[in-house]
């Protein structure tokens, strides 16, 4: 079979001269006459990704990085700051992540299975505000495909959700966990995607933009990785507790243990490895937007885990599970965003 030539590609615009060899279809995929055609589509359609994906860092990247970095260093707690043995701290040390067209790196998919059916779908409300921090048009943020490991055209303007922590079994309790719930009512309404990495002796750091539409409980977790989150839209509730906590959360207005008040935007919330979290927007007209950072020193392992010692004592969780027994939890299924449009 003779293909066509790279000159003719970069003619059509399908193919730049620097860009990768046009994807070999096996021929028991499609008949021989097809084959070229589709190679070309594909090709053709993971340049103009790479295009949006381009655009959309080009104006989110800098912003980020502004918000995060104080005289070139990250500006998290003092503790996070030396859990990390000295790595991911500076500005230096990250680069702007590349669309990943040929892994699962984006949203970890292959393990987290969380861009697919269980997607995150941002409101439009959502993507509006993320619009206006970057300055870049809706119609921009639509053509973002992160090509997590699943190149269905479904996927457009949707990010990676959020990946459920693993269920186990409570010598006490019994089970714990409730992948249902996670797939049906967080993973579809809330989600992240990353803009810039760093990977430095071992050590491995994220940043990135996460948000939560209305109505949405994120669980009670914890993790031995060092996480905090720059508020920079939706009055959204976050929830902490400390060690040794009784029959509700902290509520010291300036410890970094406390629930903090929805309206409180631009706030930095610092969640050092251990600490148990949850964030909410459950409330009235609720709704969160955010620029994350997500750190894993060398030598410590995630151990994403639920918290369900919490459940009755000030979680989200606790009135939101008896209000939502049924079997689909009432949460929406979402296919693509509305504000996206079709083909785009």
């Amino acid at each position: 079979m003779r293909w066509p030539s790279r000159l003719a590609l970069t003619a059509l615009g399908l193919l730049e001269l620097e860009a990768q060899p046009v994807e070999q279809i096996p021929d028991d995929e499609c008949t021989e006459s097809g084959c070229a055609l589709q190679a070309l589509q594909r090709q053709g359609r993971r340049v103009a990704d790479a295009q949006a994906w381009n655009e959309v860092m080009a104006a989110l990247v800098p912003k980020i990085q502004k918000m995060v970095f104080e005289d070139g260093q990250l500006a998290v707690s003092k503790e996070m700051r030396e859990a990390m043995r000295g790595t991911c701290l500076s500005s230096k040390e990250y680069v702007t992540a590349q669309a990943p067209f040929d892994d699962f790196w984006q949203c970890a998919s292959e393990d987290n299975d969380n861009f697919g059916a269980s997607a995150y779908c941002p409101s439009r409300r959502v993507a509006q505000r993320l619009a206006n921090f970057t300055g870049l048009d809706l119609k921009v943020l639509e053509k973002l495909h992160l090509q997590s490991g699943n190149e269905s055209a479904a996927l457009y303007g949707k990010w990676c959700g959020m990946p459920a922590p693993p269920e186990y079994e409570d010598a006490y309790s019994g089970p714990v966990g409730n992948r249902a719930f996670w797939e049906d009512c967080v993973m579809r309404n809330s989600g992240y995607f990353n803009a810039l990495k760093c990977d430095t002796n071992g050590s491995y750091a994220v940043l990135g933009i996460a948000a939560l539409n209305h109505g949405v409980c994120y669980p009670a977790h914890r993790h031995d990785n060092q996480e905090a989150y720059w508020q920079i839209a939706g009055p959204g509730w976050w929830k902490t507790w400390p060690e040794s906590f009784s029959d509700k959360p902290n509520m010291k207005p300036y410890s970094e243990i406390r629930v903090t008040s929805a309206n409180d935007a631009l706030r930095l919330h610092n969640h050092a490895g251990g600490l148990i979290h949850e964030m909410d927007t459950t409330f009235d007209d609720d709704f969160l937007l955010a620029v994350y950072w997500w750190g894993k020193p060398v030598y410590t392992t995630v151990n994403y885990a639920y918290s369900h010692g919490v459940v009755e004592q000030g979680s989200c969780f606790a009135s939101f599970r008896r209000e939502h027994l049924d079997a689909a939890h009432s949460c929406p299924e979402v296919a693509r965003p509305e504000w996206a449009t079709e083909g785009k």
